[in-house]
């Protein structure tokens, strides 16, 4: 069997193209993977340079720059230490000349401006990198076979591209900017965009082979890309490319074979995008509030019983009446199968299980699931916690307790509903983020309790209470004007209210702006001493999650407490956490009121926290390396 020369030639050049990229590749010594976002676009601009050429609306439009910067915003979830482009250079590390210009988002209409610079200025990058390299795309050739049915194929190429460019053109016109993205970079499109080339490659007469050297042609240049792209990328480095989507199907191919890269799939940062876009399509709602309830709930307070009773934990106060009534009732059941049960727990959070339990009762609803709690004493010992608890309430008669103790119950939710409608924390916190909470707080009155404490496992444990947000509020007389006394109350200061319902309000606001883009918060990259300080779990990226959670709604309640109490009480909050080592609460402070707080009547929390998550990311890269241990 012979094959015809230029067969021949275009197999031997596409060899020789994949081969001049990945002969040198091998896996990092350092044995980090670059990562590589990949996104395909079209020109925004319309130049006029491509086969088919897409009319799009004025992208300097205002609808169009907010959906340009939630696709920005999103993007920058990625966390790209680099950003490369379709752009010709001729500078050695193919770093474009000149400086990033944020002034050219209101003139430059192309997309290498609007998207790709956008997300570089918000990475705090310098530069960005042009990687494109010339190619030929000569048609000529092709339309120059009139034998069938090579002549047939071309003009089945030519119809297909046609359709294409008309599907295209009617949703870019009629999507937002990130819903078309999506839609762009979907693979079904990304083979339909290749479908051009599969059909091209039989253009032939027969001794002429035009189609295929056409995509040899094609092939070689984005070989050629695909090794420029390399060539700026560092191991362990995360790249963001954006091309030309008929180029993508060929890049993915490259890039997504080699040992030393790992593929990002754009889809979650592009659905991200949308979301924040549909949060944020109104505008920021000044009248926002958010919804409350003031109880007792007896679940908590059942686990707070056998908790205390196990010595997993102490009250502030050693003594006082609630606790020597506790102490009186329970106290010949110390020694009960659920109290030894609980003595090998590590704290008390685990108080938030008692939402498992319906009154009267206790009627025990075996949760769904434990969420973070599961890896820290495993399901089957969780189970066995809830269901001991239930044998205990019954052997204690806790339902007559709690009976008893009613009076007690009403008159100190009376007394933290009374003080929190008089400081209203809330209107400033709605305010803050620009948008109220999908749940109801439910502060819950722990008058046994030692800790403040945002149940953020409810949707798991007890899906049929999760239009709740619960929170602990312990019996704590710090907060109280007279300090210590020997009778709970819950008439707290106004500065320790509101600091409390601030830091506790946003864990439950955290789990709700972070639905849709978790990754966002587990991919941050921060570590130090004070945040190993936080490490419970195998899994690195759910310690550091947790830990940011903390920094994160401790930041908002200092930022808020600046405002409300003065500079000077937010400073003295800042010292006592940098005193305990934790370094990154006044870079985080700082970032809200310069880069958040003037702009969130455009741009709400939820908006936002791709763009604090980037900044913790870099703060982290900017941290000293840990001292390596010395060796003789």
């Amino acid at each position: 069997m012979s094959f015809p020369r230029a067969l021949i030639a275009a197999v031997l050049t596409l060899f020789a193209a994949v081969s001049a990229v990945a002969t040198p590749v091998e896996p990092p010594a350092s044995g980090k993977p670059i990562t590589i976002l990949l996104l395909g676009t079209h020109h925004l601009h319309n130049p006029g340079q491509d086969l088919v050429n897409i009319d799009t609306d004025d992208v300097l439009s205002p609808a169009r720059q907010r959906e340009l910067e939630a696709l920005g915003d999103a993007l920058l979830g990625f966390r790209p230490d680099k950003v490369a482009v379709e752009a010709r250079v001729s500078t050695p590390d193919l770093a474009i000349p000149g400086r990033l210009d944020p002034d050219a988002l209101a003139s430059d209409r192309n997309e290498i401006t609007q998207i790709a610079q956008r997300v570089a200025i918000k990475a705090g990058l310098e530069r960005m990198y042009g990687v494109d390299v010339d190619g030929r795309f000569d048609l000529g050739p092709l339309r120059a076979i009139t034998a069938e049915p090579g002549a047939g194929h071309m003009r089945q190429a030519l119809a297909h591209a046609t359709e294409l460019g008309t599907v295209m053109a009617e949703r870019v016109n009629t999507l937002s900017i990130p819903a078309y993205m999506a839609w762009l970079n979907s693979d079904a499109m990304i083979e339909a965009n290749h479908g051009f080339y599969r059909t091209l490659v039989r253009v032939s007469d027969g001794t002429r082979f035009p189609g295929a050297d056409l995509v040899s042609d094609w092939y070689a240049r984005n070989a050629r890309i695909c090794a420029r792209i390399l060539q700026v990328a560092e191991p362990g480095e995360r790249i963001l490319v954006l091309y030309g989507v008929g180029h993508v199907h060929w890049l993915r191919d490259c890039l997504g074979t080699l040992p030393d890269v790992e593929l990002v799939h754009p889809a979650p940062y592009l659905e991200a995008a949308e979301q924040m876009l549909s949060t944020s399509a109104a505008p920021v709602d000044a009248s926002a509030s958010i919804r409350y309830e003031v109880g007792v709930h007896p679940g908590t307070e059942l686990l707070h019983v056998i908790n205390y009773l196990a010595r997993v934990y102490g009250p502030p106060v050693k003594d006082y009446d609630y606790r020597r009534a506790v102490d009186a009732w329970f106290g010949h059941l110390r020694e009960h199968p659920a109290v030894v049960h609980a003595r090998t727990l590590p704290y008390n959070d685990f108080v938030e299980l008692g939402w498992a339990f319906e009154w009267p009762g206790p009627v025990l609803v075996p949760p769904e699931g434990f969420a973070h709690l599961t890896p820290i004493k495993g399901e089957e010992w969780l189970h066995e916690y809830l269901r001991l608890a239930a044998d205990f309430a019954v052997a204690s008669d806790f339902a007559g307790f709690f009976e008893a103790h009613q009076p007690d119950y009403a008159r100190w939710t009376e007394q933290f509903r009374t003080r929190l409608a008089q400081v209203d924390p809330l209107t400033e916190l709605a305010d803050f983020y620009g948008s109220g909470l999908d749940k109801t707080l439910y502060f819950s009155i722990s008058p046994l309790g030692v800790v403040l404490k945002a149940n953020i496992v409810i949707d798991e444990v007890a899906p049929r209470h999760a239009h709740y947000g619960p929170i602990l509020i312990p019996f704590d007389p710090r907060f109280l004007a007279e300090g210590d006394t020997d009778a709970a109350r819950f008439d707290y200061l106004d500065e320790p209210l509101a600091n409390a319902v601030w830091h506790e309000a946003t864990h439950i606001a955290l789990e709700q702006f972070a639905s849709g883009q978790r990754d966002v918060l587990l991919d941050i990259r921060y570590a130090d001493a004070f945040s190993r300080q936080f490490e419970l779990f195998d899994d690195p990226r759910l310690n550091t999650y947790f830990f940011v959670h903390e920094v994160l709604s401790d930041a908002v309640a200092i930022a808020l407490k600046g405002q409300r109490f003065g500079a000077a009480s937010a400073e003295t909050h800042l010292e006592l956490n940098e005193a305990m080592g934790g370094t990154l609460y006044r870079p985080v402070v700082e970032h809200l009121q310069r880069a958040y707080v003037p702009h969130r009547a455009q741009r709400d929390f939820r908006a936002h926290l791709p763009a604090l998550a980037a900044f913790i990311s870099r703060t982290g890269d900017a941290l000293p390396a840990d001292p390596q241990p010395q060796t003789d």
